[in-house]
């Protein structure tokens, strides 16, 4: 994965226990590292190259899909499964480190929408305030997947959301979390 900051690119590159491949270990910075002792974990090695920043965030062999991180002004904010990371991209020190109190862990991808943050997960939509505190989820009838490559199952449109679940299900919410018909 590749973001945009003020200090120029950052990197995301994603290591995963069976690939063995993680051999380094000078860091700036290793958080979450509990996870490294399990036989079934994913690493993120996180660099930003004009800083010489080099962290390594560890979780889920499931963390790690598309969108999972976004840059938001001088903040690197990673989901990762169930945790949200808040680290500073200029010093590399962690600032937030929270697990959400959702009903299913499963979740994918965060996104800014509403004045706040926007998670979509297999089962659950998640809205965090700017704290990364929860102010409503939604669940569909199912999974929030589709079998049709040209139906977006998690899409934001300005101030919507449009979901389609498993069943075929369409869905259009507020940035309120309240649905429009």
């Amino acid at each position: 994965m590749e973001l945009e900051s003020k200090w120029g690119k950052i990197f995301i590159q994603r290591f995963d226990s069976h690939q063995n491949t993680l051999q380094e270990t000078s860091f700036d910075a290793v958080f979450h590292e509990n996870c490294l002792a399990s036989e079934f974990y994913s690493a993120f090695l996180i660099s930003v190259p004009v800083q010489g920043l080099r962290i390594l965030l560890c979780g889920s062999f499931y963390a790690g899909h598309d969108d999972f991180a976004l840059v938001d002004d001088e903040r690197l904010i990673v989901l990762v499964d169930t945790e949200i990371f808040v680290v500073d991209i200029a010093t590399g020190r962690l600032l937030l480190h929270k697990e959400l109190k959702v009903d299913w862990q499963s979740l994918w991808s965060i996104y800014r929408f509403g004045g706040g943050y926007i998670i979509h997960g297999e089962i659950e939509i998640v809205k965090l305030n700017n704290c990364f505190d929860t102010e409503w989820t939604f669940c569909g009838g199912d999974i929030w997947v589709t079998l049709d490559p040209a139906q977006k199952a998690f899409e934001i449109r300005g101030d919507t959301l449009r979901l389609h679940d498993w069943n075929g299900r369409y869905y259009l919410l507020n940035t309120a979390g309240q649905e429009i018909t």
